[in-house]
Order: C-alpha cells, then structure tokens, then sequence
C-alpha cells in the first residue's frame, strides 16, 4: 500500500538523475500516515518514547511548506537491509547512506524540504560471534527521515 502510494505521485516518473521528485503535501501526510499505521510500540520494543516521531515530523513538515510555498521534494528508496543494531551496540538511528541519500539531499534541500522514504527488508539477523540478534523482525518497514530546507526562517516549537 505504501509503496503503491509513492509510486502514484503524479511526478514520481519524473525524477532527476538523483531520483528526486516534487510531491505535493497532501500525499507526503497520507504516506506518513500509512507509515505511522505499520509501527508497533511498546516497554518490549523499547521504543514508548518514539510514539510521536510522525506527529513531530508532520509538523516540521508543516512550518517548512509554508516556507517553501508547498514545494516540496521526495526521494523514495528501496530494498536496504540496515542492522537494528550497529557494530558498536548502538541502535541505527539513519537509515540515509551519505554519498548517495544524505549529501544529495543537502544539495537539493536550498529552498524546499526534502522528504526521503527508505524501505528496509526487515531482515532478521545474528550476529556470527555472539549471535545475538541484530536485525529486525523479518517484516519490511518505511523509515521516514526529513530534512528541512536551508534557507528558511528559524523556529522553535514544542508539542503539546
């Protein structure tokens, strides 16, 4: 359904060498809505204190359209098979690689934010020394990430 939705952009066909694309607002907050709907939270999960990450980020995403007059950009990226766990025991916190997803936005986000949409597999996976597991739960995921634009009024906000 998600990636359907992205896929019916009206200009996704019209991507530049990069793959981005103008998409409208209303189907960025439809599409984070879907994704919102696919998240599970929990005290298992260990993941309570990420309940309003879409609300937060639907409303940056607010403040940056009016800035950018409704322009905004998307880039939409598949098959990723990031660990949940990073080599040094943290959590992966960005699912952007930096050469191909995050300095291109950089560039793109001048006077439009820039919504990137990373769809992981999901992949469960052990690690082969201690075989703990530092994947996921075998079920394919959107991770939404948005970068504001460059030039742009500064703000301060708060939910709630």
């Amino acid at each position: 359904m998600i990636d359907k939705e992205i896929k019916r952009s009206a200009n996704y066909k019209k991507q530049d060498k990069n793959g981005f694309f103008e998409i409208d607002k209303n189907t960025v907050i439809r599409i984070l809505r879907l994704i919102e709907e696919t998240y599970v939270y929990g005290v298992e999960y260990g993941n309570n204190d990420k309940r309003n990450d879409i609300k937060e980020m639907l409303c940056v995403l607010d403040y940056c359209t009016e800035q950018s007059h409704g322009k905004i950009f998307a880039l939409h990226r598949e098959d990723r098979n990031m660990n949940r766990i990073r080599e040094n025991g943290c959590f992966s916190d960005a699912p952007d690689s930096g050469n191909t997803d995050t300095e291109p936005a950089h560039e793109k986000a001048q006077d439009a934010p820039v919504i990137m949409f990373f769809r992981q597999n999901g992949q469960k996976n052990k690690d082969k020394e201690t075989g703990s597991d530092v994947g996921w739960n075998g079920t394919p995921f959107y991770w939404p990430v948005l970068m504001t634009q460059k030039n742009m009024q500064p703000v301060m906000f708060a939910l709630d």
